[in-house]
């Protein structure tokens, strides 16, 4: 997943270098959290509304990867980070490649980051980049 933050964009170099040395495909992947109000009141327009700001977040990934020669995919998710990080991993990947810390801060520390989640109940390999 990749999120702008500079963890995340590390870890975008060191997938480049792995993908470029295996001559793989890559998706990069951004999650839009909902938020309680959103949710709560059902907005329908919040994951159009976010879905520019997703792509945003994905830009400086892209271009790493594009600089590199690498063929990827962008997607834009909507819901809780680790969740769909393991859910869209199902779908035909090997790996999984996720910074430590992205932009969560303290939050994601007391509630178990999303790193941690996803290398704990992912069905494929999970590389950690510090």
């Amino acid at each position: 997943m990749v999120d702008g933050s500079s963890n995340s964009n590390r870890a975008a170099s060191y997938a480049a270098a792995i993908i470029k040395k295996f001559n793989a495909k890559a998706t990069l992947l951004f999650v839009v959290a909902p938020s309680d109000h959103d949710m709560l009141a059902g907005k329908s327009t919040f994951l159009d509304e976010y879905k520019g700001f997703g792509e945003q977040r994905l830009e400086k990934a892209a271009a790493i990867f594009a600089d590199a020669g690498i063929e990827f995919n962008k997607e834009v998710e909507f819901g809780h980070a680790a969740e769909k990080i393991l859910m869209v991993s199902e779908h035909g990947y090997d790996l999984v490649i996720i910074g430590t810390r992205g932009l969560s801060g303290i939050r994601g520390f007391i509630m178990g980051s999303v790193s941690s989640q996803v290398s704990q109940h992912s069905k494929v390999p999970v590389l950690v980049v510090p």
